[in-house]
């Protein structure tokens, strides 16, 4: 399973970036502990701490068809002080 599919660089994560919080888009069964492992195996750093959030699902229409656009777990990844992550 690969745990973290991409990192995110929308406006509120790369305002994160200067407090040390990185975001990434994980798989929809990824937990904190993994992501944290990845992050500190791939990374070589310590992760001081992990927020998630799942998108709700957003109603899409095509006529008459109503369908729905894809969720997405993304975690927000806190590093500690002297570590940080190239990007």
């Amino acid at each position: 399973m690969d745990t973290v599919k991409t990192p995110v660089f929308t406006d509120k994560a790369i305002d994160l970036l200067r407090y040390r919080q990185y975001t990434f888009e994980v798989d929809s069964k990824a937990t904190k502990t993994d992501v944290k492992n990845w992050v500190e195996r791939v990374f070589k750093v310590k992760v001081s701490g992990i927020n998630s959030l799942r998108s709700s699902p957003k109603v899409r229409r095509m006529g008459a068809n109503v369908g729905h656009r894809a969720r997405y777990k993304r975690m927000i990844v806190n590093v500690r002080y002297p570590y940080f992550l190239r990007m």
